[in-house]
């Protein structure tokens, strides 16, 4: 069984959930383990490999070299012991592996909330843009939209949470059954959950129509760059999810690799490539 289905299974038989999520628990810390003792290059260093035709979204990928040192370095988890609510939940910080050269500092520079705003600059959700510009807590406030909470001050966390994994999963056509999985609802609150989202943002229903209705009838979608995708096979559901998906994910990778080549340029400007380094590209960080 795979992750999903063992969720599941742990739902209808609660009595085998613990061995479930002993399973998956087990199965997530084999790659941990694998990270963990990567081989090292010479002068210790962790090198990686970047796949430039890894995905069809611009991400690179990443994975060990040809020397077999390294590994991915771009899923390197960054550990939540503050938030772990049980020992199942609990990652470790591998990234306090890596260290800086004496002399130097690390410097992450990420895109917040980019996906997000790919789609809702694309849709023209006036509302969720006012909430963009205002510096809002989006969270809070789609879940005062989906829970039909009147003040923000009382919104859970636990409905923040939802609505932080769920509305994003909405805006890229997820099913109810998938949804209900995802958050650990039930199918009927699934259902209520995006029916009230997207009643509430209409904009971004019909940006998913035009997208559907573009690629069942020209089997091709654009993202702002120009940079076009062409299906092959049967336009079926999952097509458009994909599809959905692609858009706002290439056009972030596409604007990070863009703010990376422009850094690297500016350093050579300077001079200073012995001062400044550029060492990891992350999808939507540097």
């Amino acid at each position: 069984c795979d992750v999903d289905a063992l969720e599941a299974l742990g739902k209808i038989e609660p009595i085998v959930k613990p061995l479930a999520r002993a399973i998956n628990y087990i199965r997530s810390t084999t790659g941990l383990i694998a990270n963990a003792n990567m081989p090292l290059s010479q002068g210790n260093r962790a090198h990686t490999f970047y796949n430039p035709g890894g995905t069809e979204t611009f991400r690179l990928s990443s994975r060990k070299n040809a020397y077999d040192e390294g590994s991915n370095l771009q899923n390197l988890t960054s550990g939540n012991r503050e938030k772990a609510k049980t020992f199942w939940d609990w990652m470790p910080n591998l990234r306090t592996m890596i260290v800086p050269d004496p002399g130097f500092v690390f410097y992450d520079g990420d895109l917040a909330k980019a996906d997000v705003h790919f789609v809702v600059w694309a849709a023209n959700d006036k509302v969720f843009k006012e909430w963009l510009k205002n510096k809002l807590d989006t969270h809070k406030m789609a879940a005062m939209e989906i829970f039909n909470i009147k003040k923000i001050d009382d919104v859970k966390d636990h409905q923040r949470h939802l609505a932080k994994s769920g509305v994003h999963a909405t805006n890229y056509g997820v099913y109810p059954k998938k949804l209900a999985m995802v958050l650990g609802i039930t199918i009927k609150e699934a259902e209520k959950f995006i029916k009230r989202w997207l009643e509430a943002h209409p904009e971004i229903k019909a940006w998913q129509d035009r997208i559907a209705l573009q690629l069942q009838t020209q089997g091709i979608i654009t993202n702002i760059y120009g940079y076009s995708l062409r299906w092959l096979g049967r336009i079926d559901p999952h097509a458009i999810n994909a599809a959905l998906a692609w858009g706002p994910q290439s056009s972030v990778a596409l604007y990070t690799r863009n703010l990376m080549l422009a850094i690297d340029r500016k350093i050579g400007e300077l001079q200073a490539r012995e001062e400044i380094q550029l060492l990891l590209q992350t999808h939507d960080s540097l």
